[in-house]
């Protein structure tokens, strides 16, 4: 790719959520504290990176490592006309991250098949691959499509800090649909957390002929 002047920023919430929409394939906001960054080339708006608590309480866990110690990155969203690697982008938001957040000792993050992403974006950074996750259920509610961790028997759903809102039924929905899993990329911030990384290291996926690794994005 051709080079370019770059800065990685903070940005607004408003900024993050109109490249979601512009960039995404997505454009739904991940639930949580989030920490947002803006991707500039040449002084150019294009794109953000985003990381946040994950889904579960457990993300970093088999890692030695609690919820303070372990984030996700949830998005990355450029723009088509971007000029530098992505994996050189993830590099350095990460830089970012650990120095408004020091006490994170590890990073997660997901590439969707059903989207085309295999990873080759988190392996060019260094990533470590575990695996894929586990089958999950997609359920139409209204005409949306929530994950299964928006979808409770017991009719409310429990957020990051503990309050917990009121979702829908399984029985309320209109439709449910099998999810393959994801392929699961671990980033450690720690000589300790390494060790116990590379325990759970797996051969990494190859790219799809359909699947191009410079336009992969994050998905949780």
């Amino acid at each position: 790719m051709a080079k370019c002047s770059l800065r990685i920023d903070f940005v607004t919430h408003e900024v993050y959520k109109a490249a979601l929409k512009r960039w995404y394939y997505r454009p739904d906001v991940p639930v949580g504290k989030l920490v947002r960054l803006g991707v500039w080339e040449d002084g150019r708006f294009v794109g953000i990176v985003s990381f946040g608590p994950g889904s579960s309480s457990t993300l970093g866990q088999r890692f030695g490592c609690t919820p303070l110690q372990s984030c996700e990155l949830n998005r990355i969203a450029l723009s088509p006309e971007h000029k530098t690697e992505v994996s050189r982008i993830i590099k350095i938001a990460v830089l970012t991250l650990r120095k408004q957040s020091p006490g994170i000792r590890v990073i997660v993050t997901f590439a969707d098949p059903q989207a085309g992403h295999h990873g080759g974006v988190y392996q060019g950074a260094g990533w470590i691959y575990t695996g894929k996750t586990t089958d999950d259920r997609r359920y139409l509610y209204r005409g949306e499509w929530l994950h299964s961790r928006s979808v409770r028997a017991s009719g409310n759903v429990k957020r990051p800090g503990g309050k917990r809102v009121p979702c829908p039924r399984p029985r309320d929905c209109e439709r449910v649909e099998i999810v393959p899993g994801k392929h699961r990329y671990v980033l450690p911030l720690t000589p300790e957390v390494r060790a116990l990384v590379e325990r759970a290291r797996r051969d990494a996926p190859k790219a799809d002929q359909s699947a191009s690794s410079s336009s992969e994005s994050s998905t949780s």
